[in-house]
């Protein structure tokens, strides 16, 4: 089960100010890592990924925040993502709303599912699976941030896949989830793996051994080497050593 450390806390209210980036591994000297976080090194991503997040458009918004001493609300859109028959567009919309005073800024996403045929445009907003606990361990969603960006879409064209990076402010708590939208079912479903131990997870994309399952790098905080695994759309989780991410079509 996800169960968030407590014994060393890494604060995404202290990423959002420019701190370092951390990756799997680099919370194994808890002492250098505490040197970098004071050197104030600048970060493209709060979890390293190679998935990117409009997170430098974050912490322009928070420092202009800081600066002018006053709140700062911002909407960013992320790129349109059609789907391989040209039927459906999705993208996504962030709300930004910074304050002088970093824990109080909050970040949420809405998807927008457009379908190019009849103009009908669905609505979708991140939500926490079951299976994550928040920074304290208790279920639920946690509050602070939620970014959602869609990724690709499945290799049958029937599902899109959408990175849910959530933290909360001023807490240990920092994770990514993978938000899939099915177009035959028209639903949608949260996702993050299940049933291991780990503190923290970085989605990578569809798997390519296992085309409409997710995949997944997780681990502890202070570990390297973080273990691979793949997430059905029922939460079933399966170690995946020599798996990679599936290129999205061109």
């Amino acid at each position: 089960m996800f169960k968030p450390l407590a014994a060393f806390s890494v604060s995404l209210a202290a990423l959002i100010v420019g701190l370092t980036v951390w990756t799997p591994g680099s919370l194994a000297q808890s002492r250098s890592f505490l040197t970098k976080l004071q050197q104030g090194e600048v970060s493209t991503d709060p979890l390293g990924s190679s998935i990117p997040i409009p997170w430098q458009q974050i912490q322009t918004v928070q420092a202009r925040a800081q600066q002018q001493n006053r709140p700062q609300t911002v909407f960013e859109r992320t790129p349109l993502l059609r789907s391989p028959d040209g039927r459906f567009a999705v993208y996504s919309r962030l709300l930004i709303q910074a304050k002088p005073q970093v824990t109080d800024t909050s970040v949420s996403s809405v998807l927008f599912l457009q379908d190019l045929q009849t103009q009908q445009l669905q609505a979708i907003a991140a939500s926490t699976p079951r299976e994550g606990l928040s920074s304290n361990g208790q279920a639920g969603t946690v509050v602070g941030f939620g970014v959602l960006v869609p990724i690709a879409w499945s290799a049958r064209g029937d599902r899109v896949l959408c990175r849910d990076f959530q933290g909360g402010n001023a807490t240990d708590f920092i994770s990514d989830y993978a938000l899939i939208w099915d177009q035959q079912q028209r639903r949608t479903y949260t996702l993050a793996p299940n049933r291991i131990n780990y503190s923290n997870a970085i989605l990578l994309g569809w798997s390519r051994q296992h085309p409409e399952r997710a995949l997944f790098k997780a681990g502890l905080l202070g570990e390297t080497n973080w273990p691979q695994w793949t997430v059905q759309l029922n939460g079933s989780t399966a170690p995946a050593p020599q798996d990679e991410p599936l290129k999205p079509a061109s």
